[in-house]
This record gives C-alpha cells, structure tokens and sequence, in this order.
C-alpha cells in the first residue's frame, strides 16, 4: 500500500539517465530481474537493486530507497529517494 503522498511522488522515475515519466519507461522495459533487496525497520526504509533490459538500449541497473510509514498495523510507502 502507499500513503496518499506517494502516487504523486511516483510520477517520475529519477534515476541515473535522468527524469522520465513512468509510462513511457516501463513501457520500453521488456525484462527486470531483482538483484538485491534489504530492510532496515529502524529507519523504516527499504533498499533494492534491479536490473532491467529496454529495447534498442541493452541492459541497466537501478537502486531504490523506500521510505515506509507504519500506520494502524500497516507499512506504507511514503516515498522514494
């Protein structure tokens, strides 16, 4: 689930090739393979790397950092950075 802030901030995809919006990336992307994944409940984020394929542009890698909130019993996704 995802905080009521979060589907604003998930219009975009900031990565390392710079601001794209998600239809257009994820529609290019043809294959994704999850690498890596971790969880700190301290800070409540959760980290993963992923590699994805797109047509005509080979191969990428991409980390991600969520930010959680825990509310009534639930982790929500707060944000992305």
């Amino acid at each position: 689930m995802v905080t009521g802030l979060y589907p604003v901030l998930s219009v975009s995809v900031i990565s390392q090739r710079g601001l794209r919006l998600l239809p257009r990336f994820w529609g290019e992307v043809n294959k994704t393979k999850l690498e890596e994944i971790s969880a700190d409940p301290s800070s409540l984020t959760v980290e993963y790397t992923y590699k994805y394929s797109k047509k005509g542009e080979g191969s990428a890698e991409d980390d991600v950092i969520l930010q959680l909130q825990f509310i009534d019993g639930t982790y929500l996704i707060a944000g992305e950075s």
